[in-house]
């Protein structure tokens, strides 16, 4: 007998002590063994089965995923290519623009500082003419020969102090380039 498989009755009332009866156990046992077996047998079969099933299903799945995911893949490597390209475009003109605000900034300073000077000198140099000719009388006590009648170093700075005048119109209308 079997040690995995329990005695049945029938096990327990077959004779031993006859050589016939032992035959007929011995077969029935292994016709018993023989069944059990083939229904293990067909059961892990079925098993199988069931298991390759579920792994195809699971497979067609995931080429169906597949079939959805790739044409996505390619159009989101497709945007991330060009936008890569308009990143690349974008820095170059930030560089481009950052290079011309420099020099801008670098030529609006050489003008201030050369209007500056110029205000400096105006103040210095032209402005006492110019206030000094809008006084058409001289204060009181004080005579001065050339007074009476502006000569040649008035009307010079008269005139120097519109050409002052004119130039600074004009300096406002076209800046010039120094660099």
């Amino acid at each position: 007998m079997d040690l995995t498989q329990t005695p049945t009755q029938d096990d327990s009332s077959i004779e031993v002590d006859q050589p016939g009866n032992q035959v007929k156990a011995d077969a029935k046992i292994l016709e018993r063994k023989v069944m059990a077996n083939r229904i293990y047998s067909q059961k892990n079969r079925i098993k199988q089965y069931n298991y390759n099933m579920q792994l195809e299903g699971e497979v067609r799945a995931l080429q169906v995923e597949l079939a959805v995911s790739h044409p996505r893949i390619k159009y989101t490597g497709l945007q991330n290519s060009l936008l890569r390209k308009e990143n690349d475009s974008i820095k170059k003109t930030l560089y481009a623009l950052s290079t011309e605000l420099m020099w801008k900034e670098a030529q609006c300073e050489e003008l201030k500082r050369e209007r500056d000077s110029l205000k400096q000198f105006y103040m210095v140099n032209l402005q006492p003419l110019v206030l000094g000719m809008n006084q058409h009388q001289p204060p009181a006590g004080f005579s001065h020969p050339n007074m009476a009648h502006p000569g040649p170093a008035a009307t010079e700075a008269v005139g120097t102090a519109e050409q002052m005048r004119n130039m600074n119109h004009l300096n406002q209308q076209e800046p010039h380039n120094f660099f």
